[in-house]
């Protein structure tokens, strides 16, 4: 959408279509909830724990604001975004990705072409630590990974056994500071 105004208009007119009460029904990948002043991504709801998912947030704020300086280089068009998003959602951080010239790549390689553009907001937005952990994350697999192989080891209590794990790490890494 061009602006926060094509995008008011362009909700309003599928709500009234959809025939739902409000914006939050609709199930987009990406969209500003204005109710609560940010941004809600969908792809980042399978981590296991919040430092995972501190590092995705990083990254996501440090493209936000290449984005809204008007920076960005251009983007793929919208079908080329949606198989990236079905290889990403299919294989995660294992997937090959269209590039800006669509040659199909590593995400992993991608990764580090991504915090190189990255960093520099990182450091302006106070988010350096929480975004240098993104490559750690991606090694581990990402948090569907984590849960993938929990699973194969120990089923569903082993993914449950995995997940509280995190959950006590963060809680304690919390209560210590």
């Amino acid at each position: 959408m061009a602006d926060y105004q094509d995008f008011q208009e362009y909700t309003s007119r599928l709500t009234r279509v959809a025939d739902v009460p409000d914006y939050t029904f609709h199930w987009w990948k990406l969209r500003p909830h204005p109710r609560l002043g940010t941004v809600e991504i969908r792809a980042l709801d399978t981590q296991a724990s919040p430092a995972h998912t501190a590092a995705l947030v990083a990254a996501v704020h440090c493209l936000a604001k290449l984005e809204a300086e008007g920076k960005p280089p251009p983007g793929p068009p919208p079908e080329i975004l949606e198989e990236a998003s079905f290889r990403a959602a299919r294989w995660g951080v294992d997937a090959t990705l269209p590039d800006g010239d669509g040659r199909l790549r590593p995400a992993r390689e991608l990764l580090d072409e991504t915090l190189e553009i990255a960093r520099p907001h990182a450091r302006e937005l106070g988010c350096s630590e929480h975004l240098a952990t993104l490559p750690e994350l991606v090694a581990s697999g990402g948090g569907a990974g984590l849960q993938r192989r929990a699973y194969e080891s120990g089923g569903i209590d082993g993914v449950l056994r995995t997940l509280l794990a995190f959950r006590c790490i963060a809680s304690h890494t919390s209560a210590s500071r």
